[in-house]
């Protein structure tokens, strides 16, 4: 975990919020983590390519939510790939930090939050540094409070 503001997480199940999941790139896991541990939440999927008129609907359709998940899944470990973050996924995040409280997960190099100007206005990160199963199942724990983030990025 390199952020967690005011201490969102570990997420509550006894606090009523309204929380939305939106992942990119892969499948709503971590949205059926949370609902499997009684925490209520929406789940959107979307494409790495989302159109502007998608990102705008979406982001204007999630300033009724507490907070917001962002899990970005399906990167790339190489900077030629831009690390597989797409300049959508960035106009994204940036627009829903905005009005939300927002949870960004990455699953991939955390050489890619680099790609982001995200300043106060991400609440919580965390890096999965991969995009597998282990790694979905340990952000999922972390998120629940399950378990507590240890250990050091090798990167500066």
């Amino acid at each position: 975990m390199l952020v967690n503001k005011k201490n969102i997480l570990p997420l509550n199940k006894n606090i009523e919020k309204k929380i939305a999941v939106v992942t990119f790139g892969k499948d709503d896991f971590i949205s059926n983590e949370l609902n499997k541990n009684g925490i209520k939440n929406t789940s959107l999927v979307m494409t790495k390519d989302a159109s502007d008129e998608e990102i705008k609907r979406t982001v204007k359709q999630l300033k009724s939510y507490d907070y917001v998940i962002v899990n970005i899944r399906n990167t790339s470990n190489y900077p030629s790939k831009k690390y597989g973050i797409t300049p959508n996924i960035v106009s994204f995040v940036e627009k829903v930090s905005k009005s939300n409280k927002v949870i960004l997960n990455l699953f991939g190099s955390p050489y890619a939050l680099d790609k982001f100007s995200l300043g106060k206005n991400v609440n919580a990160i965390l890096i999965g540094y991969e995009d597998n199963q282990m790694v979905a199942n340990a952000i999922g724990d972390i998120l629940l409070g399950k378990m507590s983030p240890k250990g050091k990025l090798p990167v500066s």
